[in-house]
């Protein structure tokens, strides 16, 4: 309590623990609700060029402070989507957090949507560090990590409450990588008129 110092650090690690625990719970308590059903879907019809527009604003300050390349490519002519909106940016952020975490500086994250044979596709590609051919089966399970995430923050539950959500919309969700040369994970939702 007489060190200064000494107690400002402590307050630190405490309150690092308390929102390592606070994420923890929130996550747990999300992908419950998913597995579950107690989390239904606010569907609306929504264009895949706002639903990007949105989730890229979010991270360009951190990709310009990470000295990272954000860019989107997605057309306006693209048909709209029937998606619960903040659900869908829940996947977005997660999978472009991932991919700000895992591309060092100078590197380029890469956004699109496009359509194939009636489906409407979302992509994030980076040039990170890439997944272990290994790893790659796991990533979308519960509480699993990589050897490298091990020392990161984080639960391990993103990229499972991401497949959980895009499953409800029924979607599907898939990840490829090269080691190395960084990773892609797309993902599908129903268009509007389906």
């Amino acid at each position: 309590i007489d060190d200064p110092e000494g107690r400002e650090q402590f307050l630190k690690m405490i309150r690092e623990d308390v929102d390592r625990m606070d994420q923890l719970i929130t996550e747990m308590l999300e992908l419950s609700r998913l597995e579950s059903g107690e989390s239904p879907l606010e569907l609306q019809s929504i264009a895949p060029s706002e639903l990007v527009d949105v989730a890229v604003k979010q991270f360009e300050a951190i990709a310009l402070e990470s000295e990272l390349t954000l860019k989107s490519s997605v057309s306006l002519e693209l048909p709209s989507v029937s998606v619960d909106a903040e659900k869908i940016d829940h996947v977005f952020t997660n999978l472009i957090s991932n991919a700000v975490k895992w591309t060092a500086a100078g590197g380029t994250i890469s956004v699109r949507a496009w359509v194939d044979d009636g489906t409407v596709w979302f992509s994030i590609a980076d040039s990170g560090q890439g997944i272990e051919p290994e790893h790659l089966p796991h990533i979308f399970e519960r509480f699993f990590k990589t050897d490298a995430a091990r020392s990161q923050l984080g639960t391990g539950l993103g990229l499972s409450i991401a497949r959980h959500i895009v499953d409800a919309h029924g979607g599907v969700i898939s990840a490829t990588s090269s080691v190395g040369e960084g990773s892609e994970f797309a993902f599908t939702v129903p268009s509007a008129d389906q």
